[in-house]
């Protein structure tokens, strides 16, 4: 059985399922439909005619599934977000991400923290994000595509393999071409760790071995990898 908290203010013709739960100071705007077993946390966001916890866009689908959505995130005009079905969890959404207009996010995905996804950018099934990313618009990803923390997606990106860590991408198929030394930057690090980063990332790129916290994290994303990693080119 859902729940609406009383603080939740909800626009004209906003339909609501009888087993959504929505926590403490949320907005849910014009026409947005929230469905199935869908539980939302406090201080989220919706604007008109979202479309949350619907079926899976899956032939395999077969009934029930859920979503799990944290606090504090926004999702503008027209984002899809469907349940999962494939997984214990459901598709899960953690805390303070910016889903803009058009985005979507398939079943069973798993999105971090603090992530931005730009207009139209869309994840299929199973894929997961870790924190801090920036998704630009027109992106798209295949399914059970890793995306690490801190990456920079440049528009219109095609991502058919896992995304390391601090990389920034492009072109189609995508790939890496460098680290995302300005989002970097602007999140407080020191020019000696982007430094260190460069250094990580070199021996990452051509398989050399190397040493320290940030080469251990890229060798571990990559040991963790179902599609493998990204190949490494130049801008264009």
């Amino acid at each position: 059985m859902g729940y609406v908290h009383p603080s939740v203010k909800v626009g004209p013709g906003a339909v609501i399922g009888s087993e959504v739960t929505i926590e403490a100071g949320c907005e849910v705007g014009p026409y947005t439909v929230i469905e199935g077993d869908t539980h939302i946390g406090p201080d989220n966001r919706f604007f008109s005619h979202v479309i949350i916890g619907t079926e899976p866009q899956d032939l395999k689908y077969k009934g029930g599934g859920r979503v799990v959505i944290g606090r504090g995130n926004t999702f503008r005009e027209f984002t899809t977000l469907h349940r999962g079905h494939l997984s214990e969890e459901g598709t899960v959404v953690g805390n303070d991400n910016m889903f803009l207009t058009g985005v979507h996010i398939g079943h069973d995905c798993k999105i971090g923290h603090h992530n931005f996804l730009a207009n139209l950018a869309m994840l299929a099934g199973h894929c997961e994000v870790g924190d801090h990313a920036n998704i630009s618009g027109h992106s798209g990803f295949h399914q059970f595509c890793r995306i690490g923390d801190h990456v920079m997606i440049s528009g219109m990106s095609a991502c058919r393999q896992d995304v390391p860590p601090y990389a920034m991408t492009q072109g189609d198929p995508a790939v890496v071409v460098g680290i995302n030394r300005v989002g970097l930057h602007r999140a407080g690090w020191s020019s000696s760790k982007l430094t260190e980063l460069r250094e990580a990332y070199r021996c990452f790129r051509n398989g050399l071995e190397g040493k320290g916290e940030l080469f251990d994290q890229l060798e571990a994303f990559r040991e963790g990898s179902q599609r493998g990693i990204m190949k490494f080119g130049r801008a264009r």
